[in-house]
C-alpha cells in the first residue's frame, strides 16, 4: 500500500477510536483507558513513521520547499507527545482525564486535516512513482515498533 494511503488508514483508525471514546459510557473507566491506550500506540507509531520515512524523503525531494511543512510536522508531533504523556499519567477516573483525552483528539484532528490538506499533497506531488517504496518502508518500521 503507498505511503500515503497508509497514513490516511491510520487517521481513519484513530477517528473511529475516538468515536469509541466517546461512545463509552461516562463511568467507563477502564473501557476508555484502553481506548486512550490504542489511540496514544496508533498516534505514535503514525508519528515514527513520518519522522523516519516520509518526512526524509520530502526533504531529499523537495529541499527548503518542504522545510516548513515539516518542521510544523514535528512540533505538533512533540505537543502531541506532551499531551499524550500527561494522558497516561492521569488515572482514567481523575476529571482531567477526559479534559486532556479533549485536548489529544482536537489536537490529533487538527493535525490530520492539516497533513490531509498540505502534506499529503505536496507528497503526492514530489513523491510520485516512490509512494509504494515508503509505504513498504513504513509496514517493515511499524512491525518493529510494535514488537
Amino acid at each position: 500500500m503507498n505511503a500515503i494511503r497508509r497514513l490516511l488508514n491510520d487517521h481513519e483508525e484513530v477517528q473511529k477510536l475516538f468515536n469509541q471514546y466517546l461512545d463509552a459510557g461516562e463511568q467507563a473507566y477502564k473501557q476508555k483507558k484502553s481506548i486512550v491506550d490504542q489511540i496514544i500506540n496508533k498516534i505514535t507509531v503514525h508519528a515514527e513513521l513520518e519522522e523516519k520515512i516520509l518526512f526524509p524523503a520530502l526533504q531529499a525531494k523537495d529541499g527548503e520547499d518542504a522545510e516548513e511543512v515539516v518542521l510544523e510536522g514535528i512540533e505538533e508531533h512533540n505537543v502531541t507527545v506532551f499531551i499524550m504523556d500527561g494522558l497516561k499519567q492521569t488515572p482514567p477516573e481523575d476529571k482531567k482525564f477526559h479534559a486532556k483525552y479533549t485536548v489529544l483528539m482536537e489536537s490529533a484532528k487538527h493535525h490530520f486535516q492539516e497533513e490531509e490538506r498540505d502534506l499529503f499533497p505536496k507528497a503526492k506531488k514530489s513523491l510520485k512513482g516512490e509512494l509504494d517504496r515508503l509505504g513498504e518502508e513504513m509496514d517493515k518500521l511499524e512491525k518493529k515498533l510494535t514488537k
